[in-house]
């Protein structure tokens, strides 16, 4: 209630940003994110193709619900 993530959305952050950091990378690490895409997709997976504000205001809004629900 003071406007801060909890500690599962903030992991959910964090996993979003290492997602698309995996994404973008052009070598092995890339490679092995499209096979884990191919094989076990998560939602922040899903995030990877979304722009970066997109994403992150979809994980403050999961927590909105979450609170608010």
């Amino acid at each position: 209630m003071l406007g801060k993530l909890n500690v599962k959305h903030l992991l959910m952050l964090q996993k979003l940003k290492f997602y698309r950091h995996l994404h973008l990378s052009e070598n092995f690490l890339h490679n092995l994110l499209c096979v884990c895409l191919v094989h076990n997709v998560d939602d922040c997976m899903k995030s990877v193709f979304l722009p970066l504000h997109v994403a992150i205001e979809t994980v403050k809004l999961s927590f909105s619900l979450y609170v608010y629900d």
